[in-house]
């Protein structure tokens, strides 16, 4: 990613820190709200998720439909 598109979604993310437990909590989340939640803690609309996380969300798509 380039430092235009981390604009984008904010620069909340453009800290390694911030962005690995970001990665850590889709990866960890046991269904779709869970990291639905985890996206919205992180002020990324649903849109810039696909985009600039495609694989991640491929990942959450898997995921069991279970609310909390």
């Amino acid at each position: 990613m380039d430092d235009e598109s981390h604009d984008d979604h904010g620069d909340h993310l453009t800290d390694s820190r911030n962005l690995s437990t970001f990665h850590l909590n889709i990866l960890t989340a046991e269904n779709k709200a869970r990291a639905r939640e985890t996206i919205q803690i992180h002020e990324i609309t649903e849109d810039e998720f696909i985009k600039y996380f495609p694989e991640l969300a491929k990942w959450v798509q898997g995921l069991p439909d279970d609310t909390f």
